[in-house]
């Protein structure tokens, strides 16, 4: 996980360095190794979520980020959507355009201050 997420290495490179260590693991082996991952950890993704969320203030921005379109390697723009709370704790959402339903899902319900730019689907 620290090698494809933290360092940024895709699979296949992982695949071929680790190989040359002798150890073999597919990219399938990988990527089912870190599905497996999220899953074991998501009880505390979520506790997290709440956790910032239930706080007075939290503070939100997006990111572009290219995502593959499809196998003949085609490319459109997603967003990833950082919410943080005035501890600095974090958490991630994706969607697939930068539109409001992303913010106003998360923020459904909540009551407090809400720190961002002037993008108008926070209105």
């Amino acid at each position: 996980l620290t090698e494809r997420f933290l360092n940024h290495m895709p699979y296949h490179r992982q695949e071929r360095k680790y190989a040359s260590e002798g150890l073999r693991l597919s990219r399938q082996v990988l990527s089912a190794s870190a599905i497996r991952c999220a899953s074991l950890l998501d009880p505390i993704a979520k506790q997290l979520r709440r956790e910032i969320l239930g706080s007075d203030i939290v503070h939100t921005d997006d990111s572009p980020v290219t995502m593959l379109e499809d196998s003949r390697g085609l490319t459109r723009q997603g967003r990833v959507w950082i919410y943080r709370d005035i501890e600095g704790r974090c958490f991630f959402d994706f969607t697939e355009r930068r539109s409001r339903d992303g913010p106003q899902q998360i923020f459904e319900g909540y009551t407090g201050y809400i720190v961002a730019d002037a993008f108008p689907g926070y209105d």
